[in-house]
């Protein structure tokens, strides 16, 4: 048996989407980048993954969130994405460049896949 190991890491710019008819976002962690982790659990035989970030400086944790099958990745520009799953508030994530955006949805969309 294993356990839970991050496999990929990137900072990031964690918001969540206030409810309402226009897309406003309130930044998580005083607008401050994040240290954000995928991490996958393995321990019963099958890939279980999930998205953590924290504040470095603070180590308060913004985004806890598991990646599932149903689990929404919308790219919305070269350097954000939107984050959703069901019945779960709607993350936006903000990177620091086109590049870390399209590594990290790379590494998203293979989980979802598995």
């Amino acid at each position: 048996m294993s356990g839970e190991v991050s496999i990929y890491c990137v900072n990031a710019v964690v918001y969540e989407a206030l409810v309402g008819e226009e897309a406003e976002w309130k930044p998580l962690g005083n607008s401050a980048w994040s240290e954000m982790h995928i991490f996958k659990d393995d321990s019963e035989g099958v890939g279980n993954f999930r998205i953590v970030a924290w504040i470095p400086d603070t180590t308060e944790v913004i985004l806890n969130t598991n990646i599932l099958p149903d689990t929404i990745w919308e790219v919305k520009s070269d350097d954000f994405a939107e984050l959703a799953n069901i019945d779960e508030p709607r993350y936006g994530i903000y990177f620091p460049s086109p590049d870390v955006s399209n590594a990290t949805t790379g590494v998203v969309n293979e989980t979802v896949e598995k």
